[in-house]
């Protein structure tokens, strides 16, 4: 599944691509900063770029202790500012001018 679905964020640059997370929270390819080494491949995301409102953001606001994998301003003391994902976080990946899916999570 990782290779995969790698592949298709890679070659999706630049492309009117949205990116699905299991969270439901939703961004443009080129707004996912894709982060590898030998062991794992990071996606990195700004809230301000949500396709829509975040629920990640919505969560760690409401949060009174700091959540694993979301980013914070001034090195933790601001408000959150993104989050970390990892492949296996992705539901689907679309493009909306094809009008289907490039790819779609398998049910576990």
């Amino acid at each position: 599944m990782s290779s995969s679905v790698l592949r298709i964020l890679e070659r999706s640059r630049g492309n009117l691509v949205c990116v699905f997370f299991v969270d439901g929270d939703s961004y443009h390819i080129d707004d996912i900063e894709i982060c590898m080494d030998e062991e794992t491949t990071e996606l990195y995301v700004r809230f301000a770029k949500c396709l829509a409102q975040s629920s990640a953001l919505e969560q760690a606001m409401a949060s009174h202790t700091k959540i694993v994998g979301v980013w914070y301003a001034n090195e933790g003391c601001g408000p959150p500012i993104g989050r970390t994902y990892f492949l296996e976080d992705i539901q689907r990946v679309t493009d909306p001018l094809k009008g289907y899916d490039l790819y779609t999570a398998q049910a576990e």
